[in-house]
């Protein structure tokens, strides 16, 4: 994958004997922490699905730092990789690791679904590396309320097999349903994926972490952070357009939090928007991550 100015490629040391990959792009001049982004990617997903939002930072004076999580992408696996080594406080706690590898005491944190969660939780458990919280279509999931029994998610949200398929059918599915994205968000999503010579894929996250993942996500609440944390958090919402309960409860619930944190809670709503927003609409998420500075 390239771009007009490919990002670093490199590992560092992770927690738990764990190696992660990063994605770093770097300004011309060097900046100070108001200026340094780390970049969350959800579950399944992987670093260069940030790609088009770090091209418009960078462009503009911005550090930006993605990581492949621990087992996704080509970080690696945990030993053991049980569920204990998955917990969304785990990976909280995992991005100080990567901070004090780049050398940065606090920067600005942004994640996307189950990432949303992961930075919002890290600003409750690391306010003082933490300048600001962004969570993309995420950051407020509550899996237990829409599944209070862990085998009904799991079987609800267990991802199907695609070990085995054909890399020509991952394209043409995301040719029919993300047509209108950028083809940069096409290609970053196939980095998802393992490629074989007999032109077959495999997911980099295997199916036990995959589960695992799922399941410290089920079991995380993210509203005693988004009450407490003190830091600014604002969340950018995909929405089907139709959904005005949905949006007026989270509203209130987010104008609620910021009286209980006194740190702002903030809202905006992308009608219309994929889940991947970051992906779909790199250039507007861009631009909402510098109003928030």
């Amino acid at each position: 994958m390239t771009s007009a100015a490919p990002p670093i490629d490199r590992v560092i040391d992770g927690d738990d004997g764990v190696r992660l990959r990063l994605l770093e792009w770097r300004p011309h001049d060097d900046v100070g922490p108001e200026r340094r982004w780390l970049c969350v990617h959800g579950l399944a997903s992987n670093a260069w699905l940030w790609s088009g939002v770090a091209d418009h930072l960078r462009e503009r004076g911005h550090h930006v730092v993605a990581v492949d999580q621990r087992g996704h992408g080509r970080s690696s696996r945990p030993d053991p990789p049980d569920r204990a080594a998955y917990t969304t406080p785990v990976a909280a706690d995992e991005l100080t690791t990567v901070l004090d590898r780049l050398g940065w005491h606090a920067a600005r944190l942004v994640g996307q679904s189950w990432g949303g969660n992961v930075v919002v939780e890290a600003g409750r458990r690391h306010p003082e590396r933490v300048l600001g919280v962004t969570a993309v279509d995420g950051g407020t999931i509550e899996l237990a309320d829409r599944f209070p029994r862990w085998e009904d998610c799991e079987a609800a949200l267990r991802p199907p097999p695609l070990a085995g398929r054909p890399l020509t059918e991952i394209e043409h599915w995301l040719a029919e349903s993300a047509g209108d994205w950028p083809e940069a968000g096409r290609v970053a999503t196939l980095e998802n994926f393992e490629r074989f010579a007999d032109g077959t894929i495999a997911p980099h996250l295997v199916l036990e972490d995959h589960l695992a993942v799922l399941h410290g996500l089920w079991s995380h609440d993210p509203w005693p952070a988004i009450d407490r944390a003190p830091v600014p958090m604002q969340f950018l919402m995909a929405s089907s357009g139709d959904d005005d309960i949905g949006r007026t409860r989270l509203e209130r619930r987010l104008a609620e939090a910021t009286l209980r944190a006194g740190s702002s809670r903030r809202v905006r709503w992308f009608l219309d928007g994929h889940h991947d927003l970051h992906a779909q609409q790199p250039q507007a998420i861009g631009q909402a991550l510098l109003a928030s500075t």
